[in-house]
């Protein structure tokens, strides 16, 4: 399993890209790591707040309504509405 999400892996996700290195840092550290078992339903379209998600290693499968839409990979991110909706 991944430690915390790097600095650099931070600055990678388009929302946090122009945040300055010592942003990124707090950022980083106030980052709770957590692991899902395979299967697992982590966010429901529709539910508000669950929380904000960067993938550190695997992947996540996306679904709609039952209908595989697509795969978010190590990088990738989903969740923003909750950092403004006190998820």
């Amino acid at each position: 399993m991944a430690d915390k999400l790097s600095t650099q892996q931070l600055s990678q996700v388009p929302l946090f890209a122009g945040l300055k290195e010592r942003n990124l840092k707090m950022l980083a550290q106030s980052l709770k790591e957590r692991s899902f078992e395979e299967g697992v339903t982590i966010a429901t379209e529709g539910k508000s707040g669950v929380g904000f998600f960067v993938i550190a290693e695997g992947e996540a499968e996306v679904t709609v309504d039952g209908e595989e839409r697509g795969t978010l990979r190590a990088g990738d991110h989903f969740g923003e509405l909750a950092l403004i909706d006190d998820g």
